[in-house]
């Protein structure tokens, strides 16, 4: 009897658990798909302005320092809180909670499929959060986050010095790197 009680009670938590994976709010799907856009293009604008500038080692400097500026600007004129996390990330700030992480799993899972990837909305505590999954679609972006001995040497050089633990390596061409994760 104990045995069933807990396979029940197991089975109530892990469903209340998906539950938070899918609310549906189409105006927040809206909202979350313009603000990460916006943001996707301050930052790609600035970044190949970078490239041609100072080449791939000025662009990591430029990430490192001016990224997080501009997505806290664009946070404040939308009065949300914006990140990017990742299963296997550069900077420690934008480590996936363990949630995160069976969320990337299952965009990995989907995408290796051929599913079609959508962005999602869930709540937790009282906030509604959205993701959308991060696809390095362009071969520009495995310059940085490639194979490790594909990677220059002195972009390699740049980012060991950067980020000692970087774990955003070993990525091939169209693989899910992680999540836009916008609080509203």
């Amino acid at each position: 009897m104990k045995t069933l009680l807990s396979f029940v009670l197991i089975s109530l938590l892990i469903s209340g658990y998906m539950s938070w994976q899918q609310d549906n709010h189409p105006e927040m799907l809206k909202k979350g798909a313009e603000i990460s856009e916006k943001l996707v293009k301050a930052i790609t604008t600035k970044l190949n302005m970078e490239i041609q500038k100072n080449g791939l080692p000025g662009a990591i400097n430029y990430c490192s320092l001016e990224a997080i500026p501009i997505t806290d600007s664009i946070s404040k004129m939308e009065q949300v809180e914006i990140s990017r996390v990742s299963h296997k990330y550069r900077n420690p700030l934008n480590a996936a909670n363990a949630r995160e992480i069976e969320m990337i799993d299952e965009y990995i899972s989907r995408h290796g499929k051929g599913e079609l990837l959508t962005a999602q909305v869930v709540s937790e505590d009282g906030r509604l959060i959205y993701y959308s999954p991060i696809v390095l679609g362009s071969p520009m972006c495995l310059s940085c986050h490639g194979e490790t001995e594909k990677i220059a040497i002195g972009v390699r050089d740049v980012l060991n010095e950067k980020y000692p633990d970087d774990k955003a390596v070993n990525f091939k061409f169209n693989e899910i790197r992680g999540m836009f994760k916008i609080v509203f």
